[in-house]
């Protein structure tokens, strides 16, 4: 589990689809890495978060797992250890945030934020304005809701199948977020019973476009490493 405390509502649905389905969820914490602080990337934390979460995961007697993540470089972290470790595993992602207003334009955090700071240091865009601006950006939890690292991570996820189908881009407030969190507990409960070692939790998408991030490359390359050495293992 990653991220902030909105993460929270959608772990007791999460645990509570478990429990209707007569299993006994048990929740552990893992490295998570911050975007904005990791300096000079957060890239070099990604495998730290991985290796952290596959011991998690190989130390505790479960039987499927349940991954709860969503800023860019947890989702590749999670799905890594997943591989790596062998369990029948589900990814729960938090959802991104819901978009920003600002004199009738549409905000997008790391986009616009970006943007109007350029203006601003170029004299262009008053104080008061760029105050309300970074009070409007990131208006609620989340990830960012723009199609950044961590909204393209999470559609991969999801093509991949992963995660149960729709779960990619519901906002985190909004309480279809909660309803699908307590139908991936089920999943896992489900997938557990069936003895599965598969990690898929549903069907992929053969279709499946995207228009998103170019960074999603670098991560989807170690994943597919991971599991093609699990595999070698395996044989």
């Amino acid at each position: 589990m990653s991220l902030g405390d909105h993460t929270l509502a959608g772990t007791f649905a999460m645990k509570r689809g478990i429990l209707l389905q007569g299993a006994l969820p048990m929740v552990f914490p893992t490295i998570s890495i911050h975007e904005s602080f990791s300096h000079p990337t957060s890239m070099y934390l990604r495998n730290l978060m991985a290796m952290d979460t596959e011991e998690m995961v190989r130390a505790q007697p479960m039987d499927s797992v349940v991954m709860i993540g969503g800023c860019d470089k947890t989702l590749p972290a999670q799905l890594m250890a997943a591989a790596s470790a062998d369990r029948p595993t589900i990814v729960l992602p938090v959802g991104p945030m819901l978009v920003g207003h600002f004199k009738g334009e549409v905000l997008g955090a790391c986009t616009d934020c970006r943007r109007l700071w350029g203006q601003y240091r170029a004299g262009t865009f008053s104080e008061q304005d760029i105050q309300q601006v970074s009070e409007r950006l990131a208006p609620t939890k989340g990830t960012c809701m723009v199609m950044g690292t961590a909204s393209t991570m999470a559609c991969v996820t999801e093509a991949m199948g992963m995660m149960l189908p729709g779960g990619a881009a519901i906002p985190a407030v909004h309480a279809d977020r909660l309803r699908h969190a307590e139908a991936s507990g089920a999943r896992a409960v489900a997938m557990a019973a069936a003895g599965d070692v598969v990690l898929i939790a549903g069907k992929g998408h053969e279709d499946y476009q995207i228009v998103g991030t170019k960074k999603f490359h670098f991560d989807d390359r170690e994943v597919a490493r991971e599991a093609i050495q699990q595999l070698r293992d395996c044989a």
